[in-house]
């Protein structure tokens, strides 16, 4: 039996999947999770959970609740009885530098997964907690080679203990079974006539999603888009989210919501529907909802400044901006002409199929 202790959000749809496929894949696997959240998933993969669930009175300061969590699952970790086979911390928090001795003891072996937002807005004095720990890892892993490079070049990690490994993306499967009619239905079912565009702006209320500035840009190449249907995903209550309602509804474009998360059925009908899909945060690592729109046969508009160097060696089609103020004219272009897209659907599922992936994550805890 191997014993593996995650750290990590408990509620994390990436880690949760991550957990089920080793599972599936190894039996015999105890897979435990340290949280700085409370688990709400009725359907939890871990044998054990450590999660906290009391905050500071000012835990609303983010820097203050930071260090309050880091506290508290210190003190969880030192009530777990015995040692682990391997630790692995899916998201960099500079707070775990507070436990990180505390960690090693437990384990000598830890793995740590940069996601990308982790490390590319982290501060220069957040950096320099990073930094043992990046140096100490076992591995470091991310999911795409810019990030991976980026992350080990700066910390100044050794080749020999950096891995490429990919979340895989359980909508693909759920993909592969939306069929024409699906669509069809989908659309009549939403008021969607069957001369419009479906156009996704981003797929999620974050204002790293730079949705504001979408709208404002498509705004001003209104009269070529007549014929637009704008979708966001709204599940945050927020009031950023508050803020791009109100500007989507004095837009004048024809809009649909999405204010509860949909299932995975749901959300790969959606992403079969969409014409062309808008991916410009203002930082990424491998965008999941992207791949799945390029898998579906999306046109996908993404920034030039984010670091997918891998779909440009696969040879992707998708189309970039050097500035969002680009993309409402993107868009307009994207209506009439035609992007090959033919290859997309292999390369994402070369890339992103669990199938393809699992074996890299098992790999990581040998």
């Amino acid at each position: 039996m191997k014993r593996i202790l995650f750290i990590g959000n408990a509620n994390s749809f990436l880690i949760i999947q991550l957990a089920k496929k080793l599972i599936i894949r190894n039996p015999d696997w105890q897979i435990d999770i340290l949280s700085d959240q409370k688990i709400v998933s009725e359907q939890s993969p871990y044998h054990n959970t450590y999660c906290v669930d009391n905050y500071h009175p000012n835990a609303s300061k983010k820097i203050i609740k930071a260090f309050y969590v880091a506290i508290e699952m210190k003190k969880l970790l030192k009530d777990i009885e015995g040692k682990y086979d391997v630790i692995h911390i899916l998201y960099v928090s500079a707070s775990y530098r507070y436990f990180w001795n505390a960690l090693k003891k437990k384990s000598s072996k830890i793995v740590l997964t940069v996601f990308g937002g982790d490390f590319y807005k982290s501060k220069w004095y957040m950096n320099l907690l990073i930094s043992k720990m990046a140096k100490e890892s076992f591995i470091i892993s991310a999911t795409n080679p810019s990030t991976l490079n980026a992350f080990c070049s700066y910390f100044k990690v050794m080749a020999k203990n950096k891995q490429l490994v990919r979340f895989g993306l359980n909508i693909l499967d759920e993909i592969d079974k939306v069929n024409s009619s699906d669509v069809e239905k989908w659309k009549e079912r939403n008021g969607i006539l069957p001369s419009e565009k479906i156009v996704a702006c981003g797929y999620n209320g974050s204002p790293n999603q730079n949705l504001l500035a979408i709208l404002n840009s498509l705004k001003n190449s209104k009269p070529d888009l007549s014929s637009v249907v704008l979708t966001l995903q709204l599940t945050e209550k927020t009031a950023h989210v508050d803020q791009v309602m109100s500007a989507l509804k004095e837009s004048g474009f024809k809009f649909l919501l999405f204010r509860e998360r949909l299932t995975d059925r749901e959300l790969a009908v959606y992403r079969s529907t969409v014409d062309i899909m808008i991916q410009v945060q203002t930082s990424d690592s491998f965008s999941g909802a992207m791949q799945e729109h390029l898998y579906a046969g999306s046109t996908v508009i993404t920034g030039s400044w984010l670091p997918y160097a891998v779909l440009d060696e696969k040879n992707t089609a998708y189309v970039k901006v050097n500035e969002i103020s680009e993309v409402g004219k993107e868009v307009c272009a994207n209506l009439s002409s035609y992007l090959d897209k033919s290859k997309n659907k292999e390369i994402i599922a070369t890339l992103s199929k669990w199938t393809n992936t699992i074996s890299d994550w098992t790999a990581l805890y040998q």
